[in-house]
């Protein structure tokens, strides 16, 4: 199980990862300086296929990550994602692992 998995560093959801990507790249100053995008590192792991798994994934890349793999239940024949989000989120490197779902997350001291 997963458990509380909010509260490690590091670890979003869509509803907390994708608006301070979205505000912190407008023009509008008032907005932008409102918020500050998630810096990323390393390998992240997007769980889902659905369109929003997909933006997730996508802007993965945008906050600095090198590597981005998307996990999903399921086979390609089940792919929710339209193909105007699963195309470019493929033209721009994820990996995507079918058939897999993550049993826990394991962090080191600097998590």
């Amino acid at each position: 199980m997963l458990g509380d998995i909010y509260s490690t560093k590091g670890v979003y959801n869509s509803k907390t990862f994708l608006p301070p990507v979205c505000y912190s790249s407008k023009e509008i100053k008032e907005i932008s300086n409102k918020y500050e995008a998630p810096k990323l590192k390393g390998h992240a792991v997007v769980i889902g296929i659905g369109d929003t798994a997909l933006d997730c994934a996508r802007s993965a890349y945008r906050c600095g990550a090198d590597r981005v793999s998307v996990v999903f239940r399921r086979g390609f024949n089940d792919l929710r994602a339209n193909d105007e989000i699963f195309l470019p989120a493929f033209y721009d490197g994820c990996n995507f692992i079918p058939y897999s779902l993550p049993e826990k997350i394991v962090t080191d001291d600097n998590n």
